[in-house]
C-alpha cells in the first residue's frame, strides 16, 4: 500500500502542475498559512486570490485557488458554501470567452473531481459515481494526458473508498501498466540517443583520424557520464526506501493513535457506568449529586456515541407539522411570560431517527427558553434544501453568543465547570449524534438578532 501511496501522491503534484503559471501575492499569503492552525484565514485568502485572477481574466490560476478553498469548507463540513463555490466557480469558467473548450474542460474536471470528494466524505455513493462519470466525459473533451492520468488515480480512490477492492486493483494495474509502458519507452528513446552519440562519436573518429588519445577521453567522459548516472540512481533508490519507510511509521502512528482514542473513550465510559450505582445510593434532591448523576449519564452518552460504527440508523417516515409542534408543547410551560412560541413546519413525511432528532431539538430548546427573555420569540423551522437534503432551525431572541465561545461550543471538557450550572456536554453529545446521521449541527454566523442553530440532514 505505501508503494501506492507514492505513486498517487506522486500523480497528484504532477497533476496539480497543469495549470502552474506565475502565483499573485494573494495566492502566496493563502499557501503561507497553516490550515490547521487558520483555517478561515488561510479559506478567505484563497477566495480573495480566485476573485483576484477571475477579475484578471485568469481563469486558469483563479479555478486552482477556487477548489482550495472549497476544500476548506467542506473540511469544516460547510457543505453548501462549499457547493455553492464550485458553481460560481464554473459559471466564471464558462464565462471565460479567451479559454478554449478543451482547456474549459480541464477546469471543470477539478470542480468535478471536487465535488466527488465530497460526496465521497458525506458517504453519497451514487452522487461521486455520477461526478466519476462527469470527470470522464469531462476528460475525453480535455484531451490531456495529465487529467486523463489523474482520472485514472481519482477511480481508484473512489473505488477503494467504497470497498470495490477488485475494481481498484484492475485499475492500479492499468496505472503501473501504463507507466511502465511510458519509462520502458523513455529508456529506449535515451538509449537510441546514447547510441546515436556514440555512432557519430566513432563516425567522426574515423573521418578525421584522430588520435587514440582523443578516442579515450571520449571513453572517460562516457564512463563518468555513467558513474554520475548511476549514482543518481542510487541516491534515488535512497530517498524513496526512506520514504517507505517514513510513510509507513507515520501509518503505525496514526493507527496506535487511534487505538489509544478508543480505549481512552471505552475507559472514561467504564468509569461512568461504574459511578452510576454508588451514585444512584446517594440523596438525588441534592444539587451536587444530581449534578454528577447527569454529568456520569452524559458521559456515557457520549463515550456510546464516539464509539458507535458509523452504519445507517434506523429511519421512521415522521410527519413534521405535528412532530415539531409537540416538541414545542414540550417545552411551554418552561418559558418566561409573553413568550412567543411559533412553528414553521411542512406538512409533509420524512424519514428521520426520530430518537436522535428528538433529543437535539428538546435540548436546543430547552437551552432557548431558558436564555429567551419577557416578550422574545422561540421558533422551530423546517426546510426542505433540496430532495435528499433537510434542515430544522431553532432560533430565538435575546443575547448573542459570543465569537470567542462559539469555537469550543461543540467540544466537550474543555473548561473546568461547576456542574450544578450544567457540565457542557448538551451540545457535543448533539453534535455527535448529528454526524452519526450523516449530517451536522451548526449555529448560524449570518443570525444577528438572537442565536439560530441549524440542524442539517442529508438522507
Amino acid at each position: 500500500m505505501s508503494k501506492k501511496l507514492l505513486i498517487i501522491l506522486l500523480s497528484l503534484l504532477c497533476c496539480c502542475a497543469t495549470f502552474a503559471q506565475e502565483k499573485s501575492n494573494l495566492q502566496k499569503q493563502a499557501e503561507a498559512v497553516n490550515p490547521s492552525q487558520d483555517l478561515a484565514k488561510a479559506r478567505s485568502l484563497y477566495l480573495h486570490a480566485y476573485s483576484d485572477y477571475v477579475s484578471k481574466g485568469q481563469t486558469h490560476q483563479g479555478v486552482e485557488c477556487g477548489v482550495k478553498a472549497t476544500a476548506l469548507y467542506y473540511k469544516e463540513n460547510s457543505y453548501n458554501e462549499a457547493f455553492d463555490l464550485l458553481r460560481q466557480i464554473d459559471h466564471d469558467i464558462n464565462a471565460d470567452k479567451k479559454t478554449s473548450k478543451s482547456e474549459k474542460a480541464a477546469m471543470h474536471y477539478l470542480t468535478s473531481k471536487e465535488r466527488m470528494q465530497m460526496y465521497m466524505k458525506m458517504h453519497r455513493n451514487e452522487s461521486a459515481k455520477d461526478q466519476l462519470n462527469t470527470m470522464e466525459n469531462l476528460t475525453k473533451q480535455a484531451n490531456d494526458e495529465k487529467v486523463d492520468s489523474d482520472l485514472l488515480f481519482s477511480k481508484a480512490i473512489y473505488y477503494y473508498s467504497f470497498s470495490m477492492n477488485a475494481e481498484g486493483n484492475a485499475i492500479f494495474r492499468e496505472i503501473i501498466s501504463r507507466k511502465d509502458s511510458a519509462n520502458a519507452q523513455k529508456t529506449a528513446d535515451q538509449i537510441r540517443a546514447l547510441n546515436k552519440q556514440i555512432a557519430d562519436h566513432k563516425a567522426t573518429i574515423e573521418e578525421k583520424d584522430d588520435s587514440l588519445s582523443s578516442r579515450q577521453a571520449i571513453i572517460v567522459s562516457l564512463s563518468v557520464l555513467a558513474a554520475i548516472l548511476a549514482g543518481a540512481l542510487v541516491v534515488g533508490a535512497i530517498i524513496l526506501l526512506r520514504f517507505i519507510a517514513l510513510t509507513r511509521k507515520q501509518k503505525k502512528t496514526i493507527h496506535l493513535a487511534n487505538e489509544t482514542n478508543a480505549l481512552k473513550a471505552k475507559f472514561i465510559g467504564n468509569i461512568s457506568a461504574h459511578m452510576e450505582p454508588c451514585l444512584k445510593k446517594l440523596d438525588n434532591n441534592i444539587p451536587e449529586v444530581k449534578a454528577l448523576l447527569d454529568f456520569s449519564s452524559h458521559i456515557q452518552t457520549l463515550s456510546d456515541l464516539e464509539n458507535m460504527p458509523n452504519e445507517n440508523l434506523d429511519m421512521e417516515e415522521t410527519q413534521i407539522h405535528p412532530f415539531c409542534e409537540d416538541l414545542m408543547e414540550q417545552i411551554r410551560s418552561k418559558v418566561k411570560s409573553d413568550v412567543t412560541l411559533t412553528v414553521n413546519a411542512q406538512k409533509m413525511s420524512v424519514g428521520i431517527n426520530k430518537k436522535h432528532v428528538s433529543h437535539i431539538l428538546t435540548h436546543l430548546l430547552s437551552n432557548a427558553a431558558i436564555y429567551t427573555p419577557e416578550g422574545g420569540t422561540i421558533s422551530l423551522e423546517f426546510k426542505k434544501r433540496s430532495p435528499h437534503t433537510y434542515q430544522f432551525l431553532v432560533s430565538n431572541t435575546g443575547e448573542v453568543i459570543p465569537e470567542e465561545k462559539r469555537e469550543n461550543l461543540f467540544k466537550p471538557f474543555v473548561e473546568m465547570r461547576d456542574l450544578t450550572k450544567g457540565d457542557g456536554l448538551g451540545l457535543p453529545i448533539c453534535k455527535q449524534m448529528a454526524l452519526k446521521m450523516n449530517g451536522d449541527l451548526e449555529i448560524d454566523d449570518k443570525f444577528t438578532k438572537g442565536t439560530r442553530f441549524v440542524l442539517d440532514l442529508h438522507v
